[in-house]
């Protein structure tokens, strides 16, 4: 990865870890690979102002 990147490779940081990217098998709602990468980028978190309220329950309108 180049140096710039915000991306890490959890894996080579956290060899103990086991992660299971299952829309990568066939051991999936659809019984299908859904995509062949071998790794999972996911969005940044949003800023702190942003993260109690994504995370509290909506009201009803």
């Amino acid at each position: 990865m180049p140096e710039e990147s915000e991306l890490i490779d959890v894996a080579r940081m956290f060899p103990e870890l086991h992660i299971d990217l299952k829309y990568a098998t066939a051991d999936n709602l659809t019984g299908r690979p859904i995509y062949q990468e071998r790794c999972v980028c996911c969005i940044p978190m949003p800023p702190p102002r942003w993260r109690n309220r994504l995370a509290s329950p909506r009201s009803p309108d």
